[in-house]
């Protein structure tokens, strides 16, 4: 909730503009998916939403948990710092080193 008051609140940004930012982080290679999986999933063909909110992404499909998933846990705390994400995605690992920031 805080880091939605912050990107709200501080960054001038509404739900629509968190959303559309969101759906820019690259879940596929977060999770390292192979050309087949991505060719076939939804969250990498729809340019609109956060890779979570396609349904059936590939990933829900395999029963993975999207509350576990690095792209969802971390994709609004990444926010301030997208460029590193997108460069590097293992400098967000974890949440506190993410709001420390």
């Amino acid at each position: 909730v805080q880091v939605i008051q912050h990107l709200v609140q501080d960054l001038g940004l509404n739900f629509e503009g968190i959303r559309r930012m969101e759906a820019l982080l690259p879940c596929w290679k977060l999770l390292s998916c192979d050309e087949e999986t991505r060719r076939t999933c939804s969250a990498y063909q729809d340019t609109t939403g956060p890779c979570w909110a396609n349904k059936p992404a590939k990933c829900i499909e395999e029963n993975r948990d999207c509350r576990t998933c690095l792209a969802y846990r971390l994709g609004s705390l990444c926010a301030k710092d997208m460029k590193h994400v997108l460069h590097d995605p293992a400098t967000c690992t974890s949440d506190d080193e993410i709001v420390a920031r």
